[in-house]
């Protein structure tokens, strides 16, 4: 009879300490959720803020770029009225081809030059924007991957591996089992 005493406490005592591994995991589950809505709400906090403030300079960039323009067409409106008062001024139609060809060939290269700067400009712009993409998901790359990489597999997960490439950030993931990619 004390045997199954013996016996009945110990089953007592393992169901207690399973009740308390599950208590235990359950805890730990709502604080990992947590955290995990918590790094949530900061990444997203600082998509907004880097969206933002690269909205904020491509603005300033273009009211700049706005005023560059106005004030390049007022300064070969001054050339042309120069010109034409030079014109005025001439007598023959040599002289006045001539002028016109000299005004006509500056604007051709005041155009061209402007062409070859929106060019540079446009691929330093898109430099800095994959830099900053880059330096930005460096840094949230990893954890959104294993946020997305744990909800997919359910914990499957054993290891992940970050590789940086112009664009972005590409993670792998490796699985304890296969799993079916969704296409």
């Amino acid at each position: 009879m004390e045997l199954i005493w013996v016996g009945i406490d110990r089953v007592l005592l393992l169901e207690k300490r399973g009740c308390k591994t599950a208590e235990d995991n359950h805890i730990v589950r709502l604080r990992t959720k947590m955290q995990h809505e918590q790094n949530r709400e900061e990444m997203d906090a600082q998509d907004r803020f880097f969206s933002e403030s690269i909205k904020q300079i491509y603005d300033n960039r273009d009211a700049k770029e706005e005023d560059f323009k106005m004030l390049q067409q007022q300064e070969r409106a001054k050339v042309v009225e120069q010109q034409q008062k030079k014109n005025v001024n001439l007598s023959s139609k040599d002289e006045l081809r001539k002028i016109a060809e000299e005004v006509s060939g500056s604007i051709e290269l005041q155009e061209k030059d402007m062409e070859e700067f929106v060019e540079e400009r446009e691929k330093m712009i898109e430099e800095a924007y994959c830099r900053s993409m880059w330096s930005m998901e460096t840094g949230a790359g990893l954890t959104r991957a294993l946020i997305a990489a744990l909800e997919e597999s359910k914990g499957c997960v054993t290891s992940l591996i970050e590789q940086g490439c112009a664009s972005g950030c590409v993670v792998h993931v490796r699985y304890k089992t296969p799993m079916k990619r969704k296409t």
